[in-house]
């Protein structure tokens, strides 16, 4: 009951906030919106608050890649790292800008990084941890998680280090289950790897996407293979995700 009570509340004040904005001759976008009114919020230390304004804010412009940033940020501080590996990764392929990329490259790697362990000999994964801060509630349990960290174990199987070498191979591992076994959690990050891994930038895709994370690896990489480096940039640029209303990427989409 707090729950609906919290969502009608949060609905109402959206409106309002669009009304006024309108009203008052603001420029802004919907989502431009949304994405200030998630700062206030993360500067005020209210996360829950906050992650309601960014993923509002995907929902009216999936383009607009600073939700996606905010909404990463939040679950990066949260039990949550699969959702924050999710949209820390659509905000990499979205951005242009530099800055925040170097932040969010090294997040994610870290994130990835710190998310394997080793039980027994055994590499395991865990994204996403019993203390559920954002995605479950006595309503809706939220499946995607459970089955991300069993499906990234598989894929690292006799994988005893992360670096960004290991990750291109339980990555793709990874995919390669997911389509096959649970379809059901199709989504735009994941069709884009295929488009990657079909292009023959997987590679490349991935020393530039955790660059930032273990700098001296992806460096000694693009040293070492220009011409992929190159090449997978190119396509990059001529190769943009497209993210509309009806193909947008969110968590209660996968459930």
């Amino acid at each position: 009951m707090k729950k609906y009570l919290f969502i009608a509340i949060c609905a109402f004040i959206h409106n309002n906030v669009y009304c006024q904005a309108a009203e008052n001759g603001n420029p802004l976008s919907k989502e431009e919106i949304c994405y200030e009114n998630g700062n206030k919020k993360y500067a005020e230390g209210k996360y829950t608050q906050a992650l309601y304004w960014y993923e509002k804010g995907i929902e009216q412009g999936p383009m607009y890649e600073e939700n996606y940033y905010g909404a990463a940020k939040v679950f990066f501080l949260s039990t949550e790292t699969v959702w924050g590996v999710m949209y820390g990764e659509l905000f990499m392929i979205l951005s242009t800008q530099d800055s925040l990329q170097t932040e969010i490259s090294k997040e994610l790697f870290n994130a990835y990084f710190e998310s394997f362990s080793l039980n027994k000999g055994k590499t395991v994964a865990s994204f996403n941890n019993n203390i559920i801060v954002y995605s479950d509630s006595f309503e809706r349990r939220n499946k995607f998680p459970e089955i991300f960290d069993n499906l990234m174990t598989n894929a690292a199987k006799n994988v005893r280090f992360i670096d960004i070498a290991s990750l291109i191979t339980i990555r793709q591992k990874f995919l390669s289950q997911i389509n096959n076994k649970e379809t059901d959690f199709k989504n735009p990050l994941f069709a884009y790897w295929d488009k990657i891994i079909t292009s023959g930038h997987w590679q490349a895709y991935n020393y530039w996407l955790f660059a930032y994370g273990n700098t001296s690896q992806s460096a000694t990489w693009a040293r070492e293979n220009k011409q992929k480096w190159n090449a997978f940039l190119k396509w990059k640029e001529n190769n943009p995700i497209n993210l509309t209303p009806d193909n947008c990427f969110s968590r209660y989409l996968m459930e």
